[in-house]
């Protein structure tokens, strides 16, 4: 679909944020488009992915530096800010754009873990009146860097994957007594199928500007179809959050942790000793789950769901799924690089704690993975 008008910047031109940018300029290559770099004069103009053995190619992008604009770009508005940065660079990433964002932006965030989203409220948008709008993705789309900037490898088959959004709710934001999830479902149910279409057909109040920037972000980021994208409720989103929560607290720190950055993720399977490690931090994690959701539906209806053979079921699918690939945070220790480990085993920790709920296995394993990353800095 050709489509021009609200500009989308992305931060956080990594794997996914290269994919990500890549499948917008592919769907709609009228989009305008930003991608906000480090060296903007060392960057390739345009990006590619390999699939299988398909390599497509997409080019068009301004490219801005992230760190300092030119005088004509400087005091831009950023009506648009789609963030893929590791969780752990998030905050510093984002501040020297802060004031190029208002409450008619819209913060779009893709990205492992949990609590980001959190953070930057308390950080730099505590005044709901000034606060943008958010909206939180989350995929299981597998993606690995090539050795030329710019270039990724997309190791999901096609079909395969997904990209779910959903809007964080914002009561300051309504059409007056009307919230923007019965807006965006135009009163239809919320089981059914949001198309970029239909977003496009919305009527928008006069003097929301706000929701013109929204309405054109939704719509582009559901134009990815070959990214399997799709607009949920934001329960369902968080439901959604959560399940990856869980995938990433047993795969990705053991793999870390038990080979150091050097093993793939099939490994965790194959040998007795790893699994029986999965199974207990998705216990563990299982456990704190419902206990939250119980506590935040007052109806226990998410037993099955969350429940621990559910969970295990979705882990050990996982781990055969990207059996060949090697986790971020495997990678992270290989290259010494400081992990998301307080994104999402420490998430579950914090979450266990607000609850009265003992977390000793996600704990012990925060632990191991920063005592690996102090080891690491000692030895530099």
């Amino acid at each position: 679909m050709t489509r021009t008008g609200t500009r989308i910047h992305i931060l956080g031109i990594g794997s996914i944020g290269t994919l990500v940018a890549h499948h917008l300029q592919l769907s709609s290559p009228a989009q305008p488009m930003s991608l906000l770099v480090r060296s903007p004069n060392t960057f390739p103009t345009s990006l590619s992915s390999t699939r299988g053995s398909v390599k497509t190619t997409s080019s068009g992008y301004n490219i801005e530096s992230s760190i300092s604009s030119s005088p004509s770009l400087s005091d831009r508005p950023i009506k648009s800010l789609l963030i893929a940065t590791k969780t752990t660079q998030t905050s510093s990433a984002l501040e020297p754009l802060i004031h190029r964002l208002n409450e008619n932006s819209v913060i779009t965030l893709l990205q492992n873990g949990m609590g980001v989203y959190q953070e930057l409220i308390s950080n730099f948008f505590q005044d709901e009146r000034q606060r943008p709008h958010f909206i939180l993705g989350t995929t299981p789309h597998a993606v690995s860097p090539s050795e030329q900037k710019g270039q990724i490898y997309h190791h999901s088959a096609v079909g395969d994957g997904f990209i779910k959004w959903g809007l964080v709710h914002d009561s300051s934001k309504n059409i007056g007594e009307t919230t923007l999830e019965d807006w965006l479902w135009d009163y239809r149910s919320k089981d059914a199928h949001i198309s970029s279409q239909h977003l496009e057909k919305l009527e928008i109040p006069n003097g929301r500007d706000d929701l013109v920037h929204l309405k054109d972000t939704m719509a582009s980021l559901l134009d990815m179809n070959d990214l399997n994208s799709q607009l949920l409720p934001y329960e369902d989103l968080n439901h959604a959050i959560l399940l990856k929560l869980v995938v990433n607290a047993a795969v990705n720190p053991l793999t870390a942790i038990l080979g150091r950055g050097q093993i793939t993720n099939g490994k965790l399977k194959e040998i007795p000793y790893g699994i029986n490690i999965v199974d207990q931090i998705v216990k563990e994690s299982s456990e704190i789950l419902l206990k939250y959701l119980d506590l935040e539906s007052a109806v226990p209806m998410y037993l099955e769901k969350f429940g621990y053979e559910n969970l295990k079921k979705i882990v050990y699918d996982t781990i055969e799924a990207t059996r060949l690939n090697t986790t971020s945070m495997a990678v992270d220790i290989r290259e010494k690089r400081k992990t998301e480990i307080d994104y999402i085993n420490g998430y579950l920790v914090k979450m266990g704690e607000e609850l009265g709920f003992k977390t000793d296995i996600n704990r012990m394993i925060c632990d191991m993975i920063k005592f690996i990353e102090e080891e690491q800095k000692l030895s530099n």
